[in-house]
């Protein structure tokens, strides 16, 4: 995958209107509702942080109140960042929803804010990262 969302479900009206977004623009995004049957069954600990930190060449975490409350979201997290360790580069990309801080991630790292920044725009910047 390109890119794979982490998200509280509380939050995702918005991811699957950024995940629309992003595969209209041939951008690959791991969807867990299309892969639903595959992941029926599935040790989804193992299958989760396998994902997010082997198969998804970003993370695109959607930073709210409802984000740091959910423990599978956590376990995305850490397998995103794991990745980032591993390979030495900035793989995480943190999307503000809301002004919730996430202590795992580093006040210094750069952030987009989508209350500010259309989906287009997001868009945008994740083309731009994958071409580089």
């Amino acid at each position: 995958y390109d890119v794979a969302l982490s998200f509280s479900g509380k939050d995702r009206v918005y991811a699957d209107k950024l995940k629309a977004k992003l595969t209209l623009n041939d951008i690959a995004v791991f969807d867990d509702k299309a892969e639903q049957a595959q992941l029926w069954g599935t040790n989804l600990q193992l299958h989760l942080a396998e994902l997010y930190r082997v198969r998804a060449r970003y993370c695109i975490v959607l930073v709210s109140e409802n984000y740091v409350t959910s423990r599978w979201t956590q376990l995305e997290l850490e397998a995103a960042l794991a990745a980032e360790f591993e390979r030495g580069e900035p793989c995480v990309l943190p999307l503000l929803l809301d002004d919730t801080k996430l202590k795992q991630l580093l006040s210094v790292k750069g952030c987009v804010d989508a209350r500010t920044a259309s989906v287009d725009h997001i868009v945008s910047l994740v083309r731009s990262k994958l071409a580089t």
